[in-house]
């Protein structure tokens, strides 16, 4: 917004205050029609939630997480650092 007030390089500064309120209101009134809109012709529907699976995911997201962090505590810091000089050569061209 600041890009288009210095191209229109308003001399007044109540012109300045009434060009920022005027582009406000209009991106408001997009935002107001777009939720409208939404509201109207997508269907929400109230639904069971799903507790159990959505707590057995999470449990296997955490499990593989868990499992990725003990591989990488493993991993000898010097190695980290080796590999990862290794792998900015490759993109340097070095």
């Amino acid at each position: 917004m600041g890009l288009i007030f210095a191209v229109l390089k308003f001399e007044d500064p109540i012109e300045l205050l009434i060009a920022a309120l005027a582009v406000t209101f209009i991106f408001y009134m997009i935002g107001q029609i777009s939720v409208s809109y939404f509201v109207r012709f997508v269907k929400i529907r109230p639904g069971r939630f799903q507790k159990m699976s959505h707590e057995m995911l999470i449990e296997q997201f955490s499990k593989e997480l868990q499992k990725r962090e003990d591989v990488y505590s493993q991993v000898p810091a010097s190695r980290l650092r080796l590999e990862l000089d290794s792998e900015l050569d490759a993109q340097t061209g070095e």
